[in-house]
């Protein structure tokens, strides 16, 4: 699969949609808001049991792999400032 944009929007789209269910799940299930998970490790395991590696049931490309490795550069790039 190429990289184009498009692809990128729906990475992107997928992950913020992961993480506005973890933030509601964080907001409405007591048993999660007892054991202090924040909405990102909620999102993560979602993520991870819904995605390729786990039932395949989200669409992530083949180029997420490469996501954080950019976005890492980035703030070791800004920490100076």
């Amino acid at each position: 699969m190429d990289f184009s944009p498009w692809v990128l929007f729906t990475d992107i789209g997928l992950v913020s949609l992961l993480l506005l269910v973890g933030t509601i799940i964080r907001a409405k299930v007591r048993f999660v808001q007892k054991l202090f998970l924040p909405a990102s490790i909620i999102a993560g395991i979602l993520g991870l049991a819904l995605g390729p590696n786990g039932f395949g049931l989200l669409p992530f490309s083949d180029q997420i792999k490469v996501y954080p490795a950019i976005l890492i550069a980035v703030i070791f790039g800004t920490l100076p400032l």
